[in-house]
């Protein structure tokens, strides 16, 4: 599809604006143009529609988006579309309380492609919705689970006490959150992942490994035992957010999109592709965890073996449900 298409797409079929909506979007100055397509669509429809470009000398992008929360609340419904997830910040979740629905549309792209190019964006979300209602009723009643990989694999995960859910782009009513990412995803207890783990999909915005690397987590916290130049990029990146709450795995997702393709070129149609699962690092709160971070990221695996205590909800990367 084209950028206009996808375009489209979003704002109404995933956003549904009408023309009572006050439309925010939070953007990089790097993908104003991909932008005011987004935002020529909504207000052709007629739809109050706001730009806000956040400022290049900002490192943390996730803590300036916290600071702007009083004017977030003046829309009704925001995309956080800059070039990193700003999905799981407070200000997020805040706003969401008070009524708003939100969008997360990373732009991050390791190819130099807008992603509003990318195929995967024209997913029906429909049948997303439809692998994730065959999932979501087992996970309920679930407190651990077990995932194995031909890779290496064997991780066991708590998610007691907290709610899995999905995303699948549509965020059309109030108090809603979705993502461009089509995926369940629980926010799990963060102190409780354990077990060995073999990266072999992608180490989210840093793209795809060349080889697999080596991990370990143990009372939820990541070691990296690799020494290859991969294992070493993964670790100085752990490193670089000079915080220890990122080395948490507070998230566990399993992709649902059939369209998208783990390949290390948008970090966000890695962890949705259909045979994936990942571990969101760091932040969790507005995906209803406890745990706060300086950000979060994701390591996205091929082919999972998933247990939901007793009951196999995926073989080698299928439903079987």
């Amino acid at each position: 599809m084209s950028i206009i298409e996808n375009a489209g797409y979003i704002v109404n079929d995933w956003l549904k604006l009408k023309s009572d909506d006050r439309f925010l979007i939070v953007t990089n100055s790097k993908h104003i143009d991909d932008i005011c397509v987004i935002k020529d669509i909504a207000e052709k429809a007629g739809v109050f529609s706001v730009i806000l470009v956040i400022p290049e000398n900002k490192t943390q992008i996730g803590t300036f988006f916290n600071s702007i929360q009083p004017t977030l609340d003046l829309f009704t419904a925001i995309m956080g579309a800059a070039e990193y997830s700003l999905l799981t910040n407070k200000a997020v979740s805040e706003s969401v309380k008070k009524g708003a629905r939100f969008l997360s549309f990373p732009m991050s792209t390791n190819s130099g492609k807008s992603i509003l190019s990318y195929d995967f964006l024209s997913m029906d979300y429909r049948d997303s919705l439809e692998k994730a209602n065959k999932i979501l009723p087992v996970l309920s009643k679930t407190n651990r689970i077990r995932i194995t990989t031909e890779a290496g694999t064997d991780l066991t995960f708590d998610k007691t006490g907290r709610k899995a859910d999905c995303f699948a782009g549509v965020v059309d009513k109030p108090y809603q959150i979705s993502s461009s990412s089509f995926e369940v995803y629980i926010p799990i207890i963060e102190t409780a992942t354990e077990g060995r783990a073999v990266l072999d999909g992608s180490m989210g915005y840093l793209g795809k490994p060349d080889k697999n690397i080596e991990l370990s987590f143990s009372k939820g916290k990541i070691s990296i035992s690799d020494e290859t130049d991969m294992g070493r990029k993964l670790s100085d990146y752990l490193k670089s957010f000079c915080d220890e709450n990122i080395y948490n795995a507070s998230e566990l997702g399993i992709g649902l999109n059939t369209k998208s393709k783990c390949r290390g070129d948008s970090y966000i149609e890695d962890e949705s592709t259909y045979g994936t699962f990942h571990i969101g690092m760091g932040r969790n709160i507005a995906l209803g965890g406890k745990h706060n971070a300086k950000g979060h990221f994701d390591l996205v695996f091929n082919k999972p073996t998933i247990y939901a205590e007793e009951i196999c909800i995926m073989r080698d990367g299928e439903l079987i449900l």
